[in-house]
């Protein structure tokens, strides 16, 4: 006998798998990007991830969050949406933000907060730009609010 089901139709749109190095496990289920503006962009790419060392619970479960950029104010670790993390040290607003451990010029990070409240602005090689801020729901850590791209 078999079984019809559509659940097999999604199936390259998930990814999970064990590090080697960690033993972890993890997993990815990428959502269709999000067109802004009638559909004529920014496009912004989501997926949302399984992490067992995420202990936080995003509204999506514990250990689950959506992949977006993100600046937590208290560890000083920016995350990127391209899966990238960094430990920065942010010098104030308008002055120099340190990235540690960055191998590759890819974006930049500038804070560029002002007396209505913290905001960062991270700048990728590709041409994407982020606004992040903190929300209500979470004032310690700062979210995209805005997303630009060469194209407005």
């Amino acid at each position: 006998m078999s079984i019809q089901s559509n659940a097999c139709n999604f199936m390259s749109y998930t990814q999970g798998s064990v590090d080697p190095r960690t033993g972890l496990y993890t997993f990815s289920i990428e959502i269709p990007p999000l067109n802004a503006n009638d559909l004529q962009g920014p496009e912004l790419p989501l997926s949302l991830n399984f992490n067992p060392l995420n202990e936080s619970n995003a509204g999506f479960g514990i250990g689950w969050s959506l992949k977006l950029s993100r600046y937590d104010l208290d560890s000083g670790v920016l995350d990127l949406h391209t899966g990238d993390s960094f430990a920065i040290a942010d010098n104030g607003p308008n002055e120099p933000v340190v990235v540690h451990e960055r191998k590759f010029d890819s974006f930049h990070v500038a804070n560029i907060s002002n007396d209505k409240g913290k905001r960062y602005r991270i700048a990728h090689k590709a041409g994407l730009v982020e606004l992040l801020e903190p929300l209500k729901a979470a004032p310690r850590v700062c979210l995209p609010t805005r997303v630009m791209t060469p194209s407005g």
